[in-house]
Formats: structure tokens, sequence, C-alpha cells
């Protein structure tokens, strides 16, 4: 899939008019309604109390490859360049407010708004968007 959006990208990087544009977009949206979609699994443990849903193409480690331990679990998938893991979950036993402070890199601010302190330096503000509502974006 990857090999075959760089080559369409340098066809369509190629075209010098609007009508060959159109045509190399055309052609790859059909091509695209071709690809087989990536289905979703549940993992579910019973022990740590989580489940949650990932995609099919990925693999759940636990424990974590980087982490280790046994109340951590983490999704993991091919050409993973700069890490071990694309997400990781360790569970600490507690009061979300204490360990979210204590464990998980969180932080409230002037405001009472919880931030992450973890990341490029940016504080990352909890997100309310479809699908994620109430989860932490990092």
């Amino acid at each position: 899939m990857i090999q075959s959006q760089r080559a369409w990208l340098r066809q369509r990087d190629a075209c010098s008019d609007v009508a060959c544009i159109a045509g190399a977009y055309r052609e790859r949206i059909e091509a695209l309604k071709g690809v087989k979609r990536a289905g979703w699994k549940t993992y579910r443990d019973p022990a740590l109390g989580i489940s949650f849903d990932y995609l099919a193409n990925r693999q759940v480690k636990k424990p974590c490859p980087a982490l280790g331990g046994d109340r951590c679990v983490a999704i993991v998938g091919r050409n993973t360049w700069n890490s071990d893991y694309f997400i990781s979950f360790e569970i600490f036993d507690g009061a979300l407010e204490s360990v979210a402070e204590e464990k998980a890199v969180f932080e409230r601010d002037e405001g009472g708004k919880w931030t992450t302190n973890a990341g490029p330096g940016v504080p990352q503000r909890r997100s309310a968007s479809q699908g994620v509502a109430g989860k932490a974006c990092v």
C-alpha cells in the first residue's frame, strides 16, 4: 500500500494541468475502493479489568516491550520506526487524581484543567472530540 501510494504521488506530481491531476485522483480513488479495510479485534484482560478495540493488523503485547511488568499492555505493529509500541496502557491502583499526578505524567494547570507534562514540551489538553470523549490525548 505504501509503495503504491508513493508511485501514485510521483504520477500525480508529474501532471502539468488540471485535467491530468483530476484524472490521477479519479484513478486513485477507484484503486483505493478495492483495498481491503483492516478489521477490528477486541482485547480483554479480566485480571486488569480492561478491554479495548484495536486494528486487526496490530498486535497486543503483555507485558509491554519496553516497560515490562504484568500490569502493562501495549499495541505494536509493523514498521514502528521510532518506538517499541504505538501506545501502552499501564494499570495503577488508586484514585484517578492521585494516580494521574503521581504515575501518569498529568498535572492540573492554574484553571484546574488536566494537561500532560510528557511529550514535545507542549501541554496537551483533554479531548472531547467524537470517539474520544474524556480520554487524554498525549
